[in-house]
């Protein structure tokens, strides 16, 4: 039986879950590791912000990367926590790397003229 990884076993223990969206959260030697899954839009960016909230607030770190390969669709909803993620993150001396961004999320930050407000790694 294969050891599940560190990410896998923290998805387990942290973060939210709603029918259409995913988000867990972990902080390890000072990096907040965030996976978000499913549909980022209005009906679920409230519990991406309160999981980003709750670790700026409760976790000393210096990055957060949020990996958001497993987005399956992304509105200007999306966009708008996103970057109020990106504000929040300034505003505490944190660097934002979002990881692996899906098409849709690339096609929003693109098509909105943001692509290098924001770091991303593919």
């Amino acid at each position: 039986m294969k050891k599940a990884g560190w990410r896998q076993r923290a998805w387990r223990r942290a973060g939210m879950t709603t029918t259409d969206l995913s988000v867990q959260a972990l902080t390890v030697d000072g990096v907040t590791y965030m996976a978000v899954r499913g549909e980022l839009d209005a009906a679920t960016t409230d519990a991406v912000r309160t999981v980003a909230q709750r670790a700026v607030y409760n976790s000393p770190f210096t990055e957060l990367r949020i990996d958001l390969a497993g987005i399956a669709s992304c509105d200007t909803f999306g966009l708008r926590v996103l970057i109020e993620i990106r504000e929040l993150c300034t505003e505490h001396g944190i660097e934002l790397v979002l990881e692996r961004p899906a098409p849709c999320v690339l096609r929003v930050i693109g098509l909105a003229g943001l692509d290098d407000v924001f770091g991303t790694d593919s």
